[in-house]
Formats: structure tokens, sequence, C-alpha cells
């Protein structure tokens, strides 16, 4: 019997501490995909998300199917720029030869030690020209480690504004360089023009112009990808109403507490120049700010600064004009992620809202880092209400786990009692008995 009462008691203390926890969670969403990442992966916050999450994103959980907790986090999802990183290697040329009749230039370009290099500048005056290049590269011990023939230069490098002469990465001490077409024939200026009432006859003359350049640069480039800002995308808001009256157009959005970024105000008229005001209401219809602009047929859009607002109330003021004609509206925001490791799982169910108001098995300290893929493969269903939510007064008060803590102890103090109950008896009869 004593067993049978500490068994029922440990598995109580197991169950209501989780049960505990969902009590906070308003509402419940089931996301699933058809095959489960190797790893780490994502979804986006869609605005059902947000309308429901508070503004540091806590009141959120997940479980798996066998109700684990599913480690997560949340972050922006920015945009990863690639820019060239040079490094120089010191190095300068050794020898150089000119060779007329083939007009074709020889050189020897000699590095200060072996380096790793993957390109060389060219340090010229010259705008166009038309180059085949062939380099022999060379170990430190002397031995040729590779040719390679017909590589073009011929224009600048838009990021280095000069011309690059690109190759594979190669390890070397040593360059013999030959450069084709060395001298090329380039039209000068206009001696004379004729002109009839059929054709138009021009007579330049030309020059012959030689590949001149103060220096040529060994450089190992690499390309480095840089997260930058926040990828932004449109996200759809639903519009509420839309009325004008007293020279204004009045159009109220269901803003779903979305974050946004910018706002994109277009019309049919040719030619406008409206003053527009926007408000941003809370959930009790308490206006938290108002943001005051100017648009015209020129405008691409509204910058706003990411303030969550159940709703947004936008007048744009027409005073003697004619309301704008055929007003359209478009959103934009960062796109935040929910990143999270599945576990091998298809399927997850994400508690969100509520009062909860502390992050349980995040991914915080290690978000910055985790590898995921690049293909939203998780879907999110429709948001139901929780069945665990209860909404207690209490928990304003009392944390919420201090309070299952009390219950467990309180439980403790039972089960003593009831085992001393039962042992009474036993020692009263004994008694008697002598």
């Amino acid at each position: 019997m004593k067993k049978l009462l500490l068994f029922c008691f440990l598995v109580c203390c197991a169950i209501l501490p989780a049960k505990g926890v969902l009590t906070e969670y308003r509402f419940v969403r089931n996301i699933s995909a058809d095959k489960a990442p190797e790893s780490y992966t994502y979804i986006t916050l869609d605005r059902e998300f947000y309308r429901h999450l508070n503004n540091d994103y806590s009141n959120l959980l997940i479980l798996n199917a066998q109700n684990k907790f599913i480690p997560f986090a949340i972050r922006d999802l920015k945009e990863k720029r690639t820019f060239v990183q040079e490094k120089i290697k010191p190095g300068k040329i050794t020898a150089f030869n000119v060779d007329r009749q083939a007009n074709r230039a020889q050189l020897t370009l000699s590095l200060d030690k072996e380096e790793n290099i993957n390109a060389l500048r060219f340090d010229t005056d010259i705008m166009r020209f038309d180059k085949k290049i062939s380099v022999a590269f060379y170990d430190k011990n002397g031995r040729i480690t590779r040719k390679d023939s017909n590589l073009a230069l011929y224009q600048y490098d838009r990021i280095f504004g000069a011309p690059l002469l690109r190759f594979g990465n190669i390890k070397c001490a040593k360059m013999d360089i030959i450069i084709d077409n060395f001298t090329e024939s380039k039209e000068d200026q206009y001696i004379s023009e004729t002109v009839s009432s059929k054709d138009r006859t021009t007579t330049r003359s030309a020059r012959n112009i030689e590949f001149k350049f103060k220096k040529i640069t060994p450089l190992e480039l690499k390309n480095i990808e840089n997260p930058s800002a926040p990828f932004q995308f449109e996200i759809d808001l639903n519009e509420i109403s839309r009325s004008n009256a007293d020279g204004k157009t009045r159009i109220e959005i269901d803003s779903a507490r979305v974050p946004l970024t910018e706002i994109i105000i277009s019309a049919d008229d040719k030619f406008y120049n409206r003053r527009v005001i926007i408000d941003f209401i809370d959930e009790n219809g308490k206006k938290i700010t108002s943001t005051y602009k100017t648009i015209t047929q020129d405008t691409k859009s509204l910058k706003l600064s990411r303030l969550r607002a159940a709703k947004c109330i936008i007048t744009i003021k027409n005073d003697d004009d004619a309301p704008l004609k055929n007003i359209s509206l478009k959103f934009k925001t960062d796109r935040k992620i929910l990143i999270f490791a599945p576990d091998g799982a298809t399927d997850l169910r994400i508690y969100f809202g509520g009062d909860a108001s502390k992050k349980i098995y995040d991914l915080e300290k290690y978000a910055d880092s985790v590898p995921f893929g690049k293909e939203e493969i998780f879907k999110a269903g429709k948001v139901e209400k929780s069945p665990f939510h209860v909404r207690l007064p209490i928990s304003k008060i009392i944390n919420t786990y201090s309070m299952w803590t009390a219950i467990t102890a309180a439980g403790l103090i039972l089960l003593i009692t009831i085992i001393k109950l039962l042992k009474s008896p036993a020692q009263n009869t004994e008694f008697e008995e002598q």
C-alpha cells in the first residue's frame, strides 16, 4: 500500500510541473514537414505569431509528440553580402623584355617569399585594351608547378578599379609572364569628315599604343560572406475599414503587432502631394504614438520604427483636393525566424501567447552560430486555443513555478501524514495485546 501511494505521488510530481508550464500559453499551432532536416531548421514568424507574442518573444514553447521540449531561438534573418578581401603579396619585376617583331612582352615577377596567390593587378592608365596573357609558376626551388595560357585581361575590374588577371589558387615564388598583342593600333582623332545627302564619310588617324604599366601587384583574393541588414519582406495585413470624409481619407489596418519597417502607399493619380498621419493603436484602443509623413507620386515608401501595434490608422489629408484614386497599401517587416532543432521529428506543437515570460530550453547562447538550411521545410497550421491554458490571477503575484513547488511540498507533507496514519493502528493493536 505504501509503495503504491509513493508511486502515485512521484507520478503526480512529474506531471504537475509540466502541466503547470503549459497552462501559461493561450494558443497552440501545429507545424509539420514531409521529412525531418538533418540538424537545425526554421520557420518565418507570420502575423498570427506576432499577434500573440510579447515584445521579447519569450512566451513561446515547442514540444514534440512525446512532449519533449525542443530547443529554439528567434533571430532576424539577415542578408548575406559577399565582399572580396584583398591580401597583397610583396614582389617586384626582376626582368622585362619586349619583342617588337612578335609584338610580345616577357617579364619575370619575383615574390619576396613563396606565397598563395590567385590574381595579378596591373597599375595602368590605359582604359581599353584586349590582352592575352600566359603565366608559368615556379616554387621556391625554381621548379615549374603550373602553366596557364590565354588568360584574358581586357578591362578594369569594377571592384578594384584596375585591370585584374584572375587565375586559380597556387603557391609560388616566381612567375614568368608573357603578354601578347603588347602594342595595339588605336584610333586617335578625326582628320576630315565628308557629308553628302546619302552618306557620311569620316577619316580618322591611328597610332600604336603600348600596354604600359607602372607595376604588377600579386594578390590573394578571398570571398567573405558578411551578414548585413535584416532581410526585408512583404507581409499581408488585413484592412478593417476605409472612408473619405471631411477632406480626409481614413484607412484602418489590422497590423497584428507586426514590427513594421515600411509602408508603401501608391495611387493612380499622375501628380499629387499629401500629408499623411499614421496612428499606432494598442490592444486596448489607446494611441501609442503618431508619425507624420508627406507622400507624392515619387514617394517609394514611408520608413517606420518597428513599433508593434494592434492597429494602425492611416489618415491622408486631401484638404480641398479630391481623394486619391485607387489607393493601394503594401507593408514590409524584418524577416524574423524561429530557429529550432526538431531532433528527427516531422510534427511539432508550438505553444505561444499568454502570460509566460521565461524562455525554456532556448538556443540564445548558440543561435548566431548554428547552421540551418536555406529552404523553409516546416509549414505552420492554423492557430487554436490551447486546451491546457488556465488564466489564474495568482500568477500575477506568485511565479507559476514557485506555485507548483509549493503544491509538490504540500503533497510530500500529505504523503508523510498518510504513512504515519497507516502505521499508527498496528502499533495500537500490539499495545492492547500486551
